[in-house]
């Protein structure tokens, strides 16, 4: 499974890479919403895992452009796991 994987802390950006990559997946990572977008550009994913709390972009906008298909060379259809830290 190819997996987008959002998430602006570094260090839990690399444990659940890591983790996944560990599992079979091909995952890349993105810091930021431009790095995401980078990827959607570059090749199809089959999931996407969000932080909800990112700097530039609230997680739920972010699911809404993507179900909208406003962003480019993303699947509206994607698989989109989000995540939120307490």
């Amino acid at each position: 499974m190819r997996i987008l994987l959002v998430e602006d802390d570094p260090v839990l950006q690399a444990v659940v890479q890591r983790s996944l990559s560990d599992s079979g997946h091909r995952v890349e990572a993105a810091g930021d919403l431009a790095t995401a977008a980078h990827w959607w550009r570059v090749q199809p994913f089959d999931a996407v895992l969000l932080d909800i709390e990112l700097p530039e972009i609230n997680g739920l906008e972010l699911i809404r452009r993507i179900r909208t298909g406003t962003i480019p060379g993303c699947d509206p259809g994607v698989a989109v796991i989000a995540e939120e830290r307490r």
